[in-house]
């Protein structure tokens, strides 16, 4: 036999042998990559349903806080024959629903106009009248505040401004409680207020920091 014949064979099994083990190696690396991408896509599956089932409780949990703070109204309500010490400890029952359920608002801004409502109720505790309105007076404006904003929230409408009574309550809010720092101060308290958004982009340093006038 043709001696280059026998060679020509034995190289051709070689290449044929070498060529089968390449393609299965070929085929074990498609056949991992497809079992990781399959992994992968697995993962990023399960991370989106838990992303999506976080963003619904997020949103029930808005929901319910929502119906709490109404529900807050609904069950202390007070109008104009209210004695002033009973419309009080009303306004201080609606305000600790308000000042817990207020932080479960995925919006920031009804977030921010509802701490300011409950800031008013805690400052007619050391005031009489804001705004010249007697202390029922300004819970009605109150409630209204919190009443179309929550309205508009559950309903998802666009948030309305506030009306222009309720931010000369919040002005004058702000003055009440400025005030209020100061008597603090000269009992010798370390307690510090937080100010209105209002007061604290119009003055950087906390009420607290000033001096005491002699």
């Amino acid at each position: 036999m043709d001696v280059s014949l026998i060679l020509a064979a034995l190289f051709g099994g070689i290449i044929g042998v070498a060529g089968d083990s390449i393609g299965r190696m070929g085929a074990r690396r498609d056949a991992r990559r497809q079992r990781l991408e399959a992994r992968e896509d697995a993962l990023l599956a399960e991370e989106q349903a838990e992303r999506a089932r976080l963003a619904e409780i997020r949103v029930s949990r808005a929901r319910e806080a929502a119906e709490s703070m109404l529900a807050a109204y609904r069950d202390n309500p007070f109008n104009f024959g209210t004695p002033e010490d009973e419309a009080l400890e009303r306004f201080r029952k609606i305000n600790r629903v308000l000042g817990y359920e207020y932080v479960h608002l995925g919006d920031r801004l009804a977030r921010e106009r509802l701490l300011n409502v409950s800031r008013i109720l805690d400052t007619l505790n050391i005031t009489s009248s804001l705004s010249n309105l007697s202390r029922v007076e300004v819970g009605f404006v109150a409630r209204k505040e919190v009443k179309v904003l929550l309205g508009e929230f559950l309903r998802g409408d666009p948030l309305t401004p506030s009306s222009p009574q309720w931010n000369d309550i919040m002005e004058a809010g702000a003055v009440a409680r400025e005030d209020w720092q100061q008597v603090l101060q000269e009992r010798g308290s370390m307690v510090r207020l937080w100010p209105f958004t209002e007061n604290a982009e119009r003055r950087l340093d906390p009420p607290s920091s000033r001096g005491n006038s002699a």
